[in-house]
């Protein structure tokens, strides 16, 4: 289904366009737009608009013209606000971790118990939204008690932002250290407000990972599904295509994505 006439565009590089006659600039920018919008290439979309078209259920622009371009608007960016807001965020982080270590510390016997509940019926542990001390706290301490099967949720960016070493030392223990693709959609130009805080981690980064801690303890998924995101089969596919290309192997993508999953729960066999 082709559209002729569309609503206003709200584009990420603060140009109201209104669609009706054309301008060279614009027109390739807004043809690399339906062109993406008609692939559902929602990684590129995402980066150019905050409007997404789904071809599936509103059709696809086939051609057009641009009617109107709005005078652009500047605004200085004041920094030394930026500065200080960062620098009493590091410093409520902080805080904050400190006080959850003061609560692991006097729970500790019950974390242990929960531990040891899953060591004895050979559960999986996922770390999951905590801090990358605790993650190496957590994943020392279960291996001490005997549970075998640990992957350490997300572990390359902000949440729970392990370090390089760390996410090495932790596979040294055993532990699966998990990427996800949506890792790789988030950033400052993502498509949705609540993904733009998250640093992203490019497909380059995973790369270099992958090399540095071995294919053999890492865990390839999505962390997709979300409303109005990508599904996690096509950012499946789009992972694992972008590896490819990034020079991971046939062989070490098999492995991230169906042996070392399957080792994990147990389905070997």
């Amino acid at each position: 289904m082709t559209k002729k006439a569309l609503a206003a565009l709200l584009l990420v590089p603060s140009t109201l366009l209104v669609i009706g006659c054309s301008r060279p600039p614009e027109q390739q920018f807004l043809q690399q737009y339906f062109r993406a919008s008609k692939a559902r290439d929602n990684t590129t979309v995402g980066r150019m608009s905050a409007v997404q078209i789904d071809p599936r259920t509103q059709g696809s622009v086939e051609s057009f013209s641009i009617e109107n371009v709005s005078a652009e608007t500047r605004t200085p960016l004041s920094f030394k606000p930026l500065f200080e807001a960062e620098a009493k965020a590091k410093q409520e982080e902080r805080a904050f971790l400190d006080t959850k270590i003061a609560y692991q510390t006097a729970n500790i016997k019950a974390i242990e118990e929960v531990l040891k509940i899953v060591a004895r019926e050979n559960l999986v542990l996922a770390t999951g939204h905590i801090h990358a001390a605790e993650v190496m706290a957590v994943v020392k301490r279960a291996k001490e008690l005997g549970v075998k099967n640990i992957l350490v949720t997300h572990a390359l960016t902000n949440i729970p932002g392990l370090t390089m070493e760390q996410a090495r030392q932790a596979a040294g223990m055993g532990a699966y250290i998990e990427y996800c693709y949506m890792q790789s959609m988030t950033g400052p130009d993502a498509q949705h407000a609540w993904m733009k805080h998250w640093d992203r981690v490019t497909l380059k980064d995973v790369a270099k990972a992958v090399g540095e801690i071995g294919a053999q303890h890492v865990v390839l998924s999505s962390d997709l599904g979300q409303h109005a995101m990508m599904t996690h089969p096509d950012g499946m596919e789009d992972m694992i295509t972008g590896l490819l290309k990034e020079g991971v192997s046939q062989a070490d993508i098999d492995l991230m994505v169906k042996k070392n999953p399957a080792r994990l729960l147990g389905l070997e066999d």
